[in-house]
């Protein structure tokens, strides 16, 4: 859980850095900045490349989940997977794309089931 949401927390605090820092020096103002870390289309650079890096994070957080456990990988990923949609509908209250929160909480389920059943086929390798 810890490599799913964390790691998606804390890659997306770091690209905001860079972003800014970045963005500020193209010449924008901090409004400017502002406007662009809160725009959550995916049209937008800095929510494409978080959602990149949020989306590796979850599924390397379903593998290390399937290789500590060992055993009833599919269920503790399913609750893995969970929680991280529940976790992701709390960070999307006052979203006002239902369709695509809802999308990307069927992105996040996929992903930490692939990457639990990839450790769950070297568990049993």
């Amino acid at each position: 859980m810890l490599t799913d949401i964390g790691g998606t927390m804390a890659t997306s605090f770091l690209l905001s850095i860079v972003f800014a820092v970045v963005w500020a020096n193209q010449g924008m103002s901090n409004e400017q900045v502002v406007a662009l870390m809160s725009d959550r289309a995916l049209s937008n650079p800095f929510t494409l490349t978080a959602t990149i890096f949020g989306t590796v994070c979850s599924y390397l957080g379903g593998f290390i989940c399937a290789r500590i456990v060992r055993r009833s990988e599919i269920r503790y990923g399913a609750v893995l997977a969970a929680i991280s949609v529940l976790v992701g509908f709390a960070f999307s209250i006052g979203d006002s794309s239902p369709a695509r929160i809802s999308g990307l909480a069927i992105l996040s389920v996929v992903v930490v089931m692939l990457g639990t059943a990839h450790g769950r086929a070297i568990n049993r390798g």
